[in-house]
């Protein structure tokens, strides 16, 4: 199975099913399954890089979609896988901006990069792993076996 390694809270936005769309630099013809990894890079440090808009929006939908209970960044695993999905389209990120204002998504803007150029990933059939799997990550698409 193909794997790709996100940031939190990015990783968990993707595994609760509040980020249907991940934006890249770069186009995949990859379609299917997809494991999605939480990187090791401490949250703190990538939280950071954030406006307080942004982050509040972030914890909203962690608070309210969250297996359990949200315990705050912290909390969130790294490291690991945290869910599988179905990659089923990769458009320009022209092509997606629009609809997501027009089918009230318009929180996913928060959730990527939307600049001209950039290429949005469509994620579905997210499947949540309740306990998620410590496995090294790696850059672009990389091969990922799931255990029994």
């Amino acid at each position: 199975m193909k794997a790709l390694t996100l940031w939190q809270p990015w990783a968990s936005l993707v595994a609760v099913g509040a980020k249907g769309y991940e934006t890249r630099s770069w186009a995949t013809r990859h379609r299917g399954p997809l494991a999605i990894h939480a990187a090791k890079k401490p949250i703190a440090s990538t939280l950071a890089t954030l406006d307080t808009d942004t982050k509040e929006i972030m914890k909203t939908f962690l608070a309210q979609d969250f297996r359990g209970d949200f315990w705050g960044w912290a909390a969130l695993p790294v490291g690991c896988i945290v869910a599988t999905c179905e990659l089923v389209d990769c458009q320009p990120v022209e092509d997606v901006f629009h609809f997501l204002y027009k089918h009230n998504m318009e929180h996913e803007t928060y959730f990527g990069d939307y600049s001209a150029g950039r290429f949005a990933w469509r994620l579905t059939d997210v499947v949540y792993l309740d306990t998620p799997i410590e496995v090294s990550g790696h850059q672009r698409l990389w091969e990922w076996e799931m255990p029994a």
